[in-house]
């Protein structure tokens, strides 16, 4: 597309990046979820029977014919404005939001439980504050010098540890009389890959 000034220049660059992470996520699920050129075909052909004439209306002609007003006037604003509005109701709204949908709902990777476990877990602002020390730290790090940087006793310590010991998001190793934290790396992936 076209265009006419630095403000549209900006907007549809923001556009192509969109729908470059779309492609990827879009190949990702094909590679490997599906990972069958011939199940896709087989799914959108099953789609179109069960979605009936609106789906056809959709995709096969308005939005064919939007690209093609676009192609043959790549300046005209009121052709990118109908397609990239087009485009973007049905790409988005249509496949993107029932994809999401379906992917939350049925994601068996996804233990719901777990991570609202850990979410209680990081309800608390000082557990976040020490998870956070925690992670930021190359190596395991001493009840004491957490007793010492937050300024709170050995009780209250050994209260919010155990909450992050025990939803597995903290690890802990005792040496003598002294308990030493890490974040536990699988917990934070997990974590981290859910916020995605």
């Amino acid at each position: 597309m076209a265009a006419d000034t630095e403000e549209e220049a900006s907007y549809l660059a923001s556009q192509q990046v969109d729908e470059a992470r779309h492609m990827q996520f879009y190949a990702r699920f094909q590679d490997e979820v599906i990972a069958e050129p011939a199940t896709i075909a087989a799914h959108v052909a099953r789609s179109r029977e069960q979605l009936g004439d609106s789906f056809a209306v959709i995709f096969d002609q308005a939005l064919v014919s939007a690209h093609e007003t676009l192609a043959a006037n790549p300046a005209d604003p009121f052709a990118k404005v109908d397609f990239v509005t087009l485009y973007h109701l049905v790409i988005e709204s249509t496949l993107g939001l029932t994809a999401f949908e379906f992917i939350t709902r049925l994601d068996p990777l996804i233990d719901a439980e777990r991570i609202a476990a850990v979410g209680k877990a990081l309800a608390e602002p000082l557990r976040v504050q020490i998870v956070d020390v925690l992670r930021r730290s190359e190596q395991r790090v001493c009840q004491c010098e957490l007793l010492a940087l937050f300024g709170i006793n050995q009780s209250l310590l050994s209260h919010h540890m155990k909450k992050l010991v025990d939803v597995g998001l903290v690890e802990v190793e005792r040496r003598h009389k002294w308990a030493y934290y890490s974040v536990s790396p699988d917990a934070l992936k997990e974590l981290t890959t859910w916020l995605g």
